[in-house]
């Protein structure tokens, strides 16, 4: 039981603080590019990229976790079509406002998904049912050695 609570803990603290980094490096990236400074601007875009990159294969181990018995191909091939659909929905929307507004305000409406993002991370109920089910399936395999014949 420990160690459930412990996993649990970490999966979804590490899922929501790559999340908030993500926010994070947008906001810095945002408030860098119009500084005139490439360097900083890679620098920034780099951090961005990392944490970005990084939440992908976090977001779909929990996706995982939380929607077993599911297969892992139905869950990581709607989250797959979901990022694609909002991928060209957000790329529309922000060419539409970078055309009209300005770089800043199209960082700015990833900035704000991004929050909304983070806030919906924070409030997914963290209940690890594939993991839990294993340590079911291990502790019945221990038990039924440990009977007598």
């Amino acid at each position: 039981m420990m160690i459930t609570v412990f996993t649990v803990y970490i999966s979804r603290q590490t899922t929501l603080a790559v999340y908030f980094m993500s926010l994070v490096g947008m906001i810095v990236y945002a408030a860098t590019l119009d500084l005139g400074r490439l360097w900083v601007v890679f620098i920034t875009a780099g951090a961005l990229g990392f944490f970005m990159t990084g939440y992908l294969p976090l977001g779909f181990e929990f996706a995982v976790e939380l929607t077993y018995p599911e297969s892992e191909g139905t869950s990581s091939g709607l989250l797959n079509c979901s990022a694609q659909v909002f991928g060209i929905i957000f790329t529309i929307c922000q060419g539409k406002i970078i055309d009209s507004f300005g770089t800043l305000a199209g960082n700015i409406f990833l900035c704000v998904f991004l929050l909304i993002g983070t806030i919906m991370t924070g409030l997914i109920k963290s209940d690890l049912r594939r993991q839990n089910a294993n340590l079911l399936a291990k502790a019945k395999a221990t038990a039924k050695m440990h009977l007598p014949a």
